[in-house]
């Protein structure tokens, strides 16, 4: 028996629980983080690989930079 009608979602997302982790930083030496696991699954009927991988991008960008969650939405200039 499912516990989720995955026929009813376009996508379904599952996160892991939070764990430290060893990590190279940015400037080279490793130490440990807090990390967690992201797993995905989409129907792609409803978005093809291309825009699926765009989302995650920016998914990604966000879950690494909580503060732009916050922050006001860029204003894009439409040519006339």
């Amino acid at each position: 028996m499912a516990v989720f009608a995955l026929a009813r979602a376009a996508i379904f997302v599952t996160i892991g629980r939070l764990q430290r982790a060893p990590v190279v930083r940015d400037d080279g030496p490793v130490g440990s983080r807090e990390v967690f696991t992201l797993r995905y699954v989409y129907d792609e009927r409803v978005a093809d690989g291309f825009y699926a991988a765009r989302a995650l991008e920016r998914l990604q960008a966000l879950l690494e930079d909580p503060e732009r969650l916050t922050a006001e939405p860029p204003t894009s200039q439409q040519g006339g």
